[in-house]
C-alpha cells in the first residue's frame, strides 16, 4: 500500500511538473519585440493565428491586431537565390543570387541589407529551405524561412542584428504562413 502511494504522488508530482513546462513555453518571459498574424500553410484553410513574440524565444496568442502599414517584405526565389548541398553529412547552403518578389509579386532585386541578411542566413541555417522572406518594418528586419526537414514544415521566425550582423531565432512553429507583422507591442 505505501509504495503504492509513494507511485502515485511521485507520478503526481511529474505530471504537475511536465504541465508547468508546457504552460511556460506559451507566456512571454522577455521583452516582447513583435507580434505576427500566422496562418495555417494549407491553402485550403484561411483562419489566422495572432501571437506576440519575445526576444527569449517564446511566443503567446494574443488577440487580433492591425498589422503595420508599410511594412517592406522580399520573398526570395528560393530556386534561384540559394543552393543546398550535403558535403560530409551536414548541410551547407550557398547563396547564388539575390532576386524575388515583393508583397505584390513584382520582381525586385534585395536592396543591401536583405542581401546581406541572405548571406548570414547560408551561414546559419543548416538546413534546406524550401521558403525565405525578409520582412522590414520601421528598421527592424525579421526573417521568416520554412525548412525542408524529413517529414516535418518547420517555419522559423528570426530578428536581424544590424549592428552585429547575425540572425536571432525567435520562435519556430509547424506548417505556418506569415501574414503581418507589427512592431507596435507593449
Amino acid at each position: 500500500m505505501r509504495k503504492t502511494l509513494l507511485f502515485f504522488v511521485s507520478l503526481a508530482i511529474v505530471i504537475f511538473s511536465l504541465c508547468s513546462c508546457a504552460a511556460q513555453e506559451d507566456r512571454i518571459v522577455g521583452t516582447p519585440m513583435l507580434k505576427v498574424i500566422l496562418k495555417e500553410s494549407d491553402e485550403k484553410n484561411d483562419n489566422q493565428f495572432f501571437y506576440i513574440v519575445d526576444d527569449k524565444g517564446h511566443a503567446e496568442k494574443t488577440d487580433s491586431f492591425t498589422p503595420n502599414e508599410n511594412v517592406t517584405v522580399f520573398y526570395a526565389d528560393i530556386y534561384t537565390d540559394f543552393n543546398c548541398d550535403i558535403v560530409d553529412g551536414k548541410v551547407i547552403n550557398t547563396l547564388t543570387g539575390t532576386k524575388g518578389n515583393d508583397e505584390q509579386g513584382n520582381s525586385i532585386t534585395a536592396d543591401e541589407t536583405t542581401a546581406e541578411i541572405m548571406e548570414v542566413a547560408t551561414n546559419t541555417i543548416d538546413h534546406d529551405m524550401y521558403e525565405f522572406s525578409v520582412w522590414c518594418s520601421k528598421g527592424k528586419y525579421f526573417v521568416f524561412v520554412k525548412l525542408n526537414v524529413n517529414w516535418q514544415d518547420p517555419c522559423v521566425l528570426y530578428s536581424y542584428n544590424t549592428y552585429q550582423k547575425e540572425l536571432i531565432e525567435l520562435y519556430s512553429w509547424e506548417s505556418r504562413d506569415l501574414v503581418g507583422i507589427s512592431t507596435d507591442v507593449k
